[in-house]
């Protein structure tokens, strides 16, 4: 579990400014890693038909072989997608700007938003996140657009360092803390249905997840009694 790096609480806050003041694909798709903790290579290949106009807070998406998706070990499962992020997605997905770049590539959009090909014989990719030729994007493009975030925000704060997959682990913990409090459970509970929404092929790969949270709780109950004794002895 040492080997994880979520991002902090205040360097989170950072790349959520920076990624809000962008209107642009790669943003909806940063957002989309941070609050689903979906993969590099399923962030690329995510499937449109899934994104629908948002009915619920917690909207249910499935991914997989079924869909096309490219998930580790081929493995359909169902992630999270918060109301506001599923309308932003919903929005993109019928916006004209993307409907123009399907077109470069021959392809369109029906009524239900479905895609269809201009002429009998071509194909549609069924990706969701497209570049301005209509093409879905490479895991290589989003890795660069990623590491220009990472130069700007090491400007303003040189310990930002971060890669793609920190994304996903940032996702795990924060996951945890949430639902934690919500539930007033250990995270140990929750081993089963993070392995699950993370698509893991065993619970022994998100225990590591586990790992983690129990020891900063650990640092952090050592911390707080250190300040309760300082606080004595200066009373």
């Amino acid at each position: 579990h040492k080997k994880l790096k979520p991002l902090t609480a205040e360097h989170k806050r950072e790349l959520e400014e920076v990624l809000d003041k962008q209107e642009s694909v790669k943003s909806l798709m940063c957002r989309l890693a941070i609050k689903t903790g979906v993969r590099l290579n399923e962030l690329v290949t995510f499937p449109d038909e899934q994104i629908k106009a948002p009915v619920t807070d917690v909207c249910k998406v499935s991914i997989g072989p079924a869909n096309d998706c490219k998930t580790k070990y081929s493995k359909q499962r169902e992630i999270e997608v918060p109301y506001e992020l599923m309308q932003e997605l919903y929005e993109y997905k019928a916006s004209d700007e993307r409907q123009m770049a399907l077109a470069k590539a021959g392809i369109g959009l029906d009524k239900n938003l479905k895609q269809r090909a201009f002429e009998e014989g071509d194909e549609v990719h069924g990706r969701l996140f497209v570049s301005q030729k209509g093409k879905p994007f490479s895991p290589n493009t989003f890795q660069t657009y990623f590491s220009s975030i990472r130069k700007k925000l090491r400007k303003k704060v040189p310990t930002w360092y971060y890669r793609v997959h920190d994304l996903r682990s940032t996702f795990a913990t924060y996951w945890l803390i949430e639902e934690t409090r919500k539930r007033s459970v250990a995270f140990d509970y929750l081993l089963s249905e993070l392995s699950d929404i993370l698509g893991h092929e065993s619970t022994a790969t998100t225990q590591k997840y586990i790992d983690l949270m129990n020891s900063h709780s650990v640092l952090l109950d050592h911390s707080g009694r250190k300040n309760k004794q300082a606080d004595e002895t200066l009373r």
